[in-house]
């Protein structure tokens, strides 16, 4: 395996001028599956270290979603229209459960670019939940992506959710989680947190529970993510590809499905663990 290679393809590349204006490479690219004895894999770390913060900074935890491709700038359809999105990202591997499906493909191999935030930092978890506080008090309505890398770390990290989804009603919740009833004593705690979440506020967190085990998620607080073929006829019954790679979708902010209530029992699939198929309709260069 190398950086520039995937299956002997030659993988594309976006440079940061591209990415200023708007511009991205729109041929697919699969994400890129690490070895077994890849640094990121036996230290349950990114493939990324320099790009982790782990010191006090002036950088921001909650990241506005104008600057992910996939989000965008604010909410345009569903019930959630007009709210203000953000994303978190933490660290991939490091806060996820070693058994997630894509531990060695996880698309963070992908992103050089992304600041990974360190829950574990001291402090960390406040200056979080004073952003998250700020947020919600400074928009009419707020979306925040839980998590563009990484997962629930810890119980503390959950419950931090929890009492933010209690203290402002105009905030809202969507990704996904790889934690799974039976997957450990303390990933079964954070994934009965995380069930509860979607229980008492079932219009405003939509946390989807990803790999193979989610296609029985929705008798235990919602729906279903996971990475195969849509074609392939084994999928789940019900289940919807992801618009924003088929195509259909700019992004999460003009496709809502993920969160809405008609799909909220269904699995959501991805055809690979990779980058969308195609750059932002609105911000393309002519």
């Amino acid at each position: 395996m190398t950086d520039t290679m995937f299956n002997g393809r030659e993988r594309s590349r976006t440079t940061t001028s591209d990415r200023r204006h708007g511009v991205f490479d729109h041929r697919p690219e699969p994400s890129v599956p690490l070895a077994d004895d890849h640094p990121a894999i036996v230290g349950s770390t990114t493939r990324y270290p320099k790009s982790v913060i782990r010191t006090k900074t002036r950088s921001m935890i909650l990241k506005d979603g104008k600057h992910q491709r996939k989000l965008g700038d604010r909410i345009k359809v569903g019930a959630w229209a007009g709210a203000k999105v953000f994303a978190v990202t933490l660290i991939e591997r490091e806060t996820c459960p070693s058994y997630c499906e894509m531990w060695r493909t996880c698309y963070g191999n992908n992103m050089h670019w992304s600041h990974r935030h360190d829950p574990a930092r001291p402090g960390s978890l406040d200056d979080l939940e004073l952003e998250v506080n700020l947020a919600c008090w400074t928009h009419e309505k707020v979306a925040i992506r839980l998590h563009v890398l990484g997962d629930f770390p810890t119980m503390e990290y959950a419950e931090l959710w929890h009492r933010a989804l209690r203290t402002h009603d105009n905030l809202h919740l969507f990704g996904f989680t790889a934690l799974r009833v039976g997957g450990s004593r303390h990933g079964d705690a954070i994934a009965h947190e995380i069930a509860i979440m979607n229980r008492h506020y079932p219009d405003r967190c939509r946390i989807r529970w990803s790999g193979t085990w989610a296609g029985g998620g929705g008798d235990y607080g919602g729906g279903g993510a996971m990475v195969r073929d849509i074609a392939d006829p084994e999928n789940t019954p019900g289940a919807f590809p992801c618009s924003a790679q088929t195509g259909k979708a700019d992004g999460c902010d003009t496709c809502g499905m993920c969160w809405a209530e008609k799909h909220w029992r269904s699995t959501v699939v991805f055809q690979d663990h990779g980058r969308p198929k195609s750059g932002r309709k609105s911000e393309m260069a002519p």
